[in-house]
């Protein structure tokens, strides 16, 4: 490779902000460095028909301006950009090829009303073994049958949220970049297998899911492998990253096939990379779901509530004027009594938000008959639970991936000590924390691979790297 350094740009889609960094890969000293560029917040709305919708026309533009900041940071157009972001969302195609400028959100009833129809023509047990994704209301297929369920026009077309923002930027004009290029509709491979329509075994849509759900294969772009190149725009690599953030996050932190992996953020997905997918019974019966890991293996994964009670109970406290910086909130948790019993963190009862505190004070004098709990012993409860939670997870999945393979973790719970130290008691083993942005890390080593930059040299980057400590058990 000529170039001494190799700049990617990787655009990371959260559910409450696009950001954007670059990553400077230096080829004569084998290191990465990352710069965060741009960032903008975002919200989900509610429509005239009080649907709930993302706004992507504004998503577009965020996009490009993306973008355009890399090429006036950089002084010229990067070598390459990728996108990653969320599962399961999608934005209509019109008859004319326009997108619409919103796409119906995960969380909306629609995906209810889509999932009560397709149950009727299909089992859930049949709908999991031709898809591998265990059946829920925020599966793609059920707003595409629950449009077609409540007497809608069906779609002319669709393009998953990541594929769209990357099609404006192989597309669009964006200053400081080289002129753009056409490119057809497709779906990103990460990113489709998120949907429950994609074939279990082969990376196609599955005709019965389809036929079942009154969907017309036709609207379904044709899914691409990743990591991959999507199209060169002059200098630059228009790639296929990865296209869903838990993908690029076990390709940064677990690549190999056995190794387990944690993502713990508002929702806790407990991983293991497999050479194929889990689709037994058990696997059933445990709620394991299967979605492409990038490269072309399989992550089955357990999809369990994270740091959402923690996160509510912060935000209430802070209505009533309360001292909710992390470091009071650490205190009180570290110097609180165990009251010593456990609740589910994935309580149904406890998805919605609002007055969380108090919900879950009641919750254990209801169950546990606790009448007295402080917030250090609440928030230690969460966690304790939280952890007990997740260790659970992982010994499921290794227990049905036949696996002992090192527990590498990532997400923002990795900066709170008591829970990461009481999963690694828990456990009684040592455990892997990679304290960094491992979505935005994976989303720009997919590229540099796609670049020809050895996966050797890019691991052994990481694993030396400061982002990576080794917790070890011990007595609290």
């Amino acid at each position: 490779m000529e170039l001494v350094v190799v700049d990617v740009l990787a655009i990371d889609m959260g559910s409450s902000a696009i950001r954007a960094f670059l990553g400077h890969w230096n080829t004569a000293e084998n290191e990465l460095s990352l710069q965060e560029i741009y960032r903008q917040p975002i919200e989900v709305q509610v429509d005239a028909d009080n649907h709930l919708t993302w706004p992507v026309a504004q998503f577009a533009e965020i996009a490009k301006k993306c973008a355009a900041v890399a090429a006036q940071t950089l002084g010229h157009a990067p070598d390459s950009v990728g996108v990653d972001g969320w599962g399961v969302d999608f934005v209509k195609i019109s008859a004319s090829g326009e997108c619409e400028p919103q796409a119906v959100a995960y969380r909306d009833t629609c995906g209810h009303i889509g999932q009560a129809a397709l149950d009727t023509k299909i089992t859930r047990r049949h709908q999991y073994r031709f898809t591998g994704v265990m059946p829920q209301d925020i599966n793609s297929v059920n707003r595409l049958t629950g449009v077609n369920a409540v007497g809608k026009a069906p779609y002319a077309g669709i393009l998953f949220l990541q594929d769209m923002i990357t099609r404006v930027l192989a597309t669009a004009d964006i200053p400081g970049w080289d002129a753009p290029v056409a490119c057809a509709p497709w779906a990103s491979q990460g990113v489709a297998s998120t949907s429950a329509m994609m074939d279990v075994n082969r990376f196609e849509w599955n005709t019965e899911i389809l036929k079942a759900a009154g969907i017309d294969p036709k609207i379904l772009p044709p899914i691409h492998g990743e990591p991959s190149l999507l199209v060169k725009r002059g200098r630059t690599n228009v790639a296929l990253s990865g296209s869903h953030d838990t993908a690029c996050a076990a390709y940064c932190i677990a690549p190999n096939v056995g190794d387990i992996f944690v993502s713990c953020g508002s929702w806790a997905v407990i991983g293991a990379i497999t050479p194929k997918p889990l689709t037994t019974d058990e696997a059933y019966e445990k709620g394991v779901t299967n979605e492409a890991a990038t490269g072309g293996s399989n992550r089955a994964e357990l999809n369990q509530t994270g740091l959402w009670l923690l996160q509510e109970c912060r935000r209430q406290w802070s209505k009533e004027g309360k001292d909710v910086s992390f470091s009071q909130l650490d205190k009180q948790c570290w110097e609180a009594k165990s009251l010593g019993v456990f609740i589910n963190p994935s309580d149904a009862e406890l998805i919605s938000p609002g007055e969380m505190p108090s919900r879950l004070r009641a919750k254990l004098e209801s169950e546990f008959g606790i009448l007295e709990c402080s917030d250090g012993q609440l928030l230690r409860t969460i966690k304790e639970s939280l952890a007990h939670s997740i260790v659970a997870g992982i010994n499921d999945l290794r227990h049905l991936v036949k696996s002992e393979g090192v527990v590498h973790i990532t997400g923002g719970g990795t900066y709170d000590t008591f829970l990461m130290q009481e999963i690694t008691n828990l456990l009684g083993e040592p455990v892997r924390l990679a304290k960094c942005e491992a979505s935005i890390i994976g989303n720009m080593l997919a590229q540099l691979h796609v670049l020809g930059v050895p996966k050797g040299a890019t691991q052994k980057w990481f694993d030396t790297s400061d982002y990576t400590e080794v917790l070890q058990p011990i007595t609290l």
